[in-house]
């Protein structure tokens, strides 16, 4: 996924944290100039973010941070996702991925830690689960 469209998505999320949780869920599908004017095409495999993204489309924080990022006139259109598209994972899911693969190396560190080891060896069972407090 493309570093503006990352960024963009964080600028308007400082403002508004709804608008920006819908933007979350689209994938950066593409951009293309328009008459001079940067379009930017995202793609949603849900309908209510695709439909928040297209009513928030003149939402003023939207709008300043858009032409912030993409420069003035630059504009956003909602497109269906389609199976097999080559578009980058959204944000929401990337976030996924990343928590989910931390998540993994954080049990398999505990795993291999030899006091873990020692005591699963020494009284059995398994390490079925790891949570970090704090």
């Amino acid at each position: 996924m493309p570093e503006a469209w990352l960024a963009f998505v964080r600028a308007v999320a400082r403002r508004n944290q709804r608008l920006a949780g819908s933007l979350a869920h689209g994938h950066f599908a593409g951009e293309e100039q328009e008459d001079g004017k940067k379009v930017l095409w995202i793609a949603f495999k849900s309908e209510f973010p695709r439909e928040e993204v297209g009513r928030g489309a003149d939402h003023p924080v939207l709008v300043a941070e858009l032409h912030e990022a993409y420069g003035a006139g630059a504009r956003i259109e909602t497109v269906e996702w389609e199976e097999g598209s080559e578009a980058a994972p959204s944000i929401f899911e990337a976030q996924r991925a990343a928590a989910q693969a931390a998540q993994a190396a954080l049990e398999e560190h505990a795993r291999q830690h030899p006091v873990v080891a020692q005591a699963v060896e020494l009284f059995g069972g398994e390490v079925r689960q790891v949570r970090q407090e704090g």
